[in-house]
């Protein structure tokens, strides 16, 4: 939000896009995994792209759609761990 502040007037939804693909980047990469959000990071932003430039009306729902794939197969995420470490 604050980084589009200097080209737009403040709204209230500001960065919301972004807010929404970092959640889905915290949950593909793993719960508390520094490792897994760089890897997601890379994943869904290299997806999204792509996207835009084969299909641009799927490129919102692209990333959702890993993180269902992933979830569905790995439900704690690319890196994550299932309860404490110990």
């Amino acid at each position: 939000g604050a980084m589009q502040f200097i080209q737009a007037n403040a709204q209230p939804e500001m960065g919301g896009s972004a807010l929404v693909l970092s959640f889905v980047v915290i949950v593909v990469g793993g719960l508390g995994s520094l490792r897994g959000a760089v890897v997601a990071a890379i994943v869904v932003g290299i997806l999204e792209n792509w996207m835009i430039v084969v299909n641009p009306a799927f490129s919102t729902a692209a990333p959702f759609a890993v993180m269902v794939l992933i979830l569905l197969v790995k439900p704690d995420g690319l890196f994550g761990t299932w309860g404490e470490r110990t």
